[in-house]
Formats: C-alpha cells, structure tokens, sequence
C-alpha cells in the first residue's frame, strides 16, 4: 500500500518570518521552490497560516510550512532515516525548542501509471488517486514524481514509513490514499 503523506490538519502551520524569503524560497513568483542557501540557514519560521482566526495549534514531529513543504522534528529524521532519501534544510521554529527539518525528496521514482489515477487536474497535474506500476516503486520508503519536482506537492509513502512513524509514535502525520479522502489515518 503507498500513501499520500500530508500533515494532520489538527497540527501548527508554519510560514516564515521574512515574508519576502518565504515567498521566495515558496518559488511564489517563478513557479519553482528555490531551496535555502547556506547563508539563509536556518530559515526562521513563526506559526500561523493565513490570516484564519482559528489556527490549528498542536505541536508534532510534522508539520507545514513554506505552502505545502515539510518540516519534521530530529526525532522523526532519525527514526525514519530521512537522510537517505533526500536533503534536509534546519529550520528554527520561534515557539519550539527543538531542531527540525525542512525536507526536500531526491528520491524520484517515474512509476505512476497516468492511465489508471484519478486526477484533480491533468492540466495542473494534481494527482486525486494514484496509481503506481508495483514493479518500478522497489523498497521507497518516500519518493516523489518527475513532473512534480519544481514544487513537491505530493510526497507518497510507503505501509514501512507507516510502521515506523507508528513504533516511534510519530504525531502529526496524515496518510491518504486519495487526495479527497475525508477520513485519513492519522498518528
């Protein structure tokens, strides 16, 4: 089974303190996420999402930040090993004491069988429904898709990921297997 990873929405949201980084390194105007130079590391991040009045306000080992990219706490890099399959960027989250991790997938697997998925969009190639040719996925632990690599929006998982965010007692984590599903399971 692979899922689609997102965050639990019952969990802080994350943008950064400098808006114009933020919307820089969110690739807002060219349409590409532009990853953090050294000199801009740590990206400072403050919680808040918009300007909704009721903001989610959990803390986890997952959480949003930057639009739809992910930031996971130490604790939940080291159990998952996250290190081997991408790049991992510190963040410092202003209301926490604790390091963590924006992470950007380098594992990209072209194994997603365009007839068979659902889609939200094939213009805008938003996946609702994926499905996968098994033979090509291998042992991915997390991995995203060609087309989606200016932004990576969708990062999918595997039933190990879930395992493991299970037996370390990862929160803040939400799989999906369909991008509208209403009842994900959720740690």
């Amino acid at each position: 089974m692979r899922y689609m990873l997102r965050v639990d929405s019952r969990y802080t949201h994350y943008a950064g303190e400098d808006k114009e980084l933020t919307h820089e390194l969110a690739g807002l105007f060219t349409g590409k996420v532009q990853l953090p130079l050294p000199g801009q590391l740590p990206v400072r991040m403050i919680p808040g999402s918009g300007d909704a009045p009721k903001q989610p306000n959990k803390n986890g080992d997952l959480h949003n930040c930057v639009g739809s990219q992910l930031i996971f706490s130490e604790r939940a890099v080291d159990a998952l090993s996250l290190e081997n399959y991408g790049k991992l960027f510190p963040v410092y989250l202003v209301d926490r004491n604790e390091t963590f991790y924006w992470f950007w997938s380098t594992v990209v697997i072209d194994c997603l069988n365009h007839d068979e998925t659902i889609w939200v969009s094939r213009l805008s190639k938003l996946v609702d429904k994926p499905s996968f040719y098994e033979d090509r996925l291998e042992d991915a632990l997390i991995f995203t898709l060609p087309h989606d690599q200016n932004l990576q929006q969708h990062y999918f998982v595997s039933e190990r990921f879930k395992e493991i965010v299970v037996k370390a007692k990862l929160k803040g984590i939400a799989l999906y297997t369909s991008e509208r599903e209403s009842d994900p399971w959720v740690s």
